[in-house]
Formats: C-alpha cells, structure tokens, sequence
C-alpha cells in the first residue's frame, strides 16, 4: 500500500540524514519504506509520531530519510512511501 506525507518542513541532521516533517495524508508509515524524489531514491531509516507510537491518517511526523537532500522538497509538496 502507498502512504502519502503533505511537507510542512525540512532539516538536514549531520551524520544522519534528512528529516522531512509533516501530515500523514494516506497509508501508515515505518521503518524501511522507500520513496522516489526527483529521480533519486530514498529510504525511510525513523519515524517519531508527536505523542503517539502509531502513525496513522491526520497524524503529524518526522521522517528520516537517507538517500535524499533537503533541496529535493519543498512546503507542500506530496511525498509517496512503498
């Protein structure tokens, strides 16, 4: 199943990756997902749900991903998890 995150905002952790935080639109999310932006590939490597342990539709979350750079997204924008 996709999932489907809408981007409210971008960080770059050193030594870590990138951390995409926003609104879950569709699906739930976890560890291992993968995405495509702009032609590069990206892996989910965390997941931190404000106050809860589960994230599920309407739920806020930061992502960490690597493999990707935070000029790939942009407020807004829809990212798409399998």
């Amino acid at each position: 199943m996709q999932s489907t995150i809408e981007v409210k905002d971008v960080f770059d952790i050193a030594g870590r990756g990138t951390v995409v935080v926003g609104t879950l639109r569709s699906g739930t999310l976890h560890v291992g997902m993968h995405t495509i932006v702009n032609g590069v590939d990206g892996k989910i490597a965390g997941i931190e749900a404000k106050g809860a342990e589960l994230t599920i539709v309407g739920s806020e979350a930061g992502v960490l991903i690597h493999g990707l750079d935070k000029k790939q997204f942009s407020r807004g924008m829809l990212v798409y998890f399998s």
